[in-house]
């Protein structure tokens, strides 16, 4: 127990994919639940989270940290301890494919190949820069391919290097999904980017960079509660940085689905 009348129960992160289960388990006998890791380790625990109903506290000792940085918590350890007895209880949202949960980003292509890219070893000498890294590896292997888009009231099939539906404010290490996207505005936000070749790809990266897709004659963009993406062939669909589904793919939100410890 610490000087604010704190007691704490470590669980250790091991391989077997089983923390979820672990704080299911304990969930009559915790106030909170601190998760220290990055976003692949936060997604592992968000259906535990919206099950629950327990109070997130996240530790940002990731790579990205792209959920901490749109709650905007510190990255000092110390004062992330420090939101148990100061922070505030925020509702956010939740984004579904196909039944998995993710806080930040889902995506198909090129953002799919990063992540099966980002090698564990340069990702922890690099951090968030090994997502550069990666990025530059994929453009050489990246290939455009035919998705059929349908959101509210729309289809239509094009020709894409990725589809991206964001729920949070960051991917990527800092990348805004959306330049006006929040956590919390009850919607998803889709984007295409629907080049004619590599060059207009590599044209587009300042805007993209910055959340001003939108701008771009080639990107599609649209928000809503409801994306579904089909392709002829299965495509892998990375959540949050990792591999964890495959096209087609339903995209939905859950509304303040989880209650996370903010400033």
């Amino acid at each position: 127990m610490d000087e604010d009348g704190c007691s704490f129960e470590t669980l250790p992160l091991g391989r077997d994919g089983k923390l979820g289960e672990q704080i299911y388990r304990r969930r009559h006998l915790v106030d909170a639940v601190a998760v220290a890791g990055g976003d692949g380790t936060l997604n592992a625990v968000a259906q535990t989270l919206i099950d629950t109903g327990l109070p997130l506290l996240i530790l940002p000792t990731g790579s990205a940290n792209d959920l901490a940085r749109t709650l905007r918590i510190p990255t000092d350890l110390a004062c992330a301890v420090d939101l148990l007895r100061s922070g505030q209880v925020r509702e956010i949202d939740v984004g579904m494919a196909n039944g998995h949960a993710f806080f930040n980003v889902a995506s198909i292509g090129l953002g799919a190949l990063v992540t099966q890219l980002v090698h564990p070893k340069v990702k922890k000498w690099l951090g968030r820069g090994a997502y550069g890294v990666a990025a530059l590896q994929a453009l050489t292997k990246v290939r455009p391919f035919t998705a059929h888009i349908s959101g509210a009231g729309w289809e239509v099939e094009v020709k894409t290097f990725q589809v991206s539906v964001g729920n949070g404010r960051y991917y990527g290490g800092g990348t805004p999904v959306e330049a006006r996207a929040q956590i919390d505005d009850g919607r998803l936000d889709l984007y295409s980017l629907e080049a004619s070749n590599l060059l207009g790809l590599l044209l587009m990266a300042p805007k993209i960079r910055h959340g001003r897709q939108a701008r771009a004659a080639q990107v599609r963009v649209d928000a809503c509660t409801r994306f579904e993406v089909r392709t002829r062939r299965a495509q892998p669909v990375s959540l949050d940085g990792e591999i964890i589904t495959q096209t087609p793919v339903i995209f939905t939100i859950r509304p303040r689905a989880v209650r996370v410890l903010t400033p």
